[in-house]
């Protein structure tokens, strides 16, 4: 989940609780105003100004909380407690879930040579064909180091592989090229799908997912 869809939740909790305050219930008047909060409208706009204040402030303390800030897509923090209710939807639901751990393989090779900004370059362009190739309903995120992950919703494994995993390789190469990089960007990565019984979180998933990756690294040797 990208911070642009963690603004949307929290604008949507923002406009209920709005549209809460604004119903006639216990303690208000027949207005439909609470005679509290109409006499902080009506006497006290500087008190209002300083509630919009607080409120925007906790707002973006949320939003570095649980942001990368290098890639502007979530960080591990973020994405453990998101995935935790997406996880429980899909078993609600009955739905597949996978997840994938992505590891650059030719980071350190580019970053070394080139310099830390060109490093920088790389994660925000992985980072970048993330968001364009996966669905808005997926989770994704960098771990931290050259380390990302995606917890891609109504998908099995065979799936990733064949759609949304080609579409996002296929993505980055192009990507590349476009940009006439004198280098290419090659990750290696583990996948696992969401078993109920087997995994009772997503640290799981992710420990078996990590495991699966080290081992496609390993091959490429």
């Amino acid at each position: 989940m990208s911070p642009s869809e963690v603004d949307l939740q929290i604008a949507n909790e923002a406009r209920k609780l709005h549209e809460s305050s604004h119903q006639p219930g216990k303690g208000q008047g027949r207005s439909g105003r609470h005679p509290v909060t109409s006499s902080i409208g009506d006497n006290n706009p500087a008190m209002l100004s300083d509630l919009a204040g607080m409120v925007e402030r906790d707002i973006i303390a949320v939003q570095r909380a649980v942001s990368d800030q290098l890639t502007r897509i979530s960080n591990r923090r973020g994405f453990l407690a998101f995935s935790k209710y997406s996880l429980e939807l899909h078993r609600r639901q009955l739905v597949p879930a996978t997840l994938v751990f992505f590891d650059l393989d030719t980071f350190k090779p580019i970053n070394d040579p080139h310099g830390h900004a060109e490093g920088d370059g790389v994660l925000t362009l992985f980072s970048e064909q993330m968001r364009d190739s996966f669905l808005s309903s997926d989770l994704f995120a960098r771990l931290g180091g050259d380390a990302f992950v995606a917890l891609l919703t109504n998908a099995d494994s065979d799936v990733v592989v064949t759609t949304r995993g080609s579409r996002f390789t296929d993505g980055l190469q192009h990507r590349c090229a476009a940009l006439s990089l004198p280098y290419s960007i090659a990750f290696s990565y583990g996948l696992v799908s969401c078993e109920p019984l087997k995994h009772s979180s997503v640290v799981d998933m992710l420990h078996e997912a990590d495991s699966a990756m080290d081992r496609g690294k390993r091959a490429k040797r």
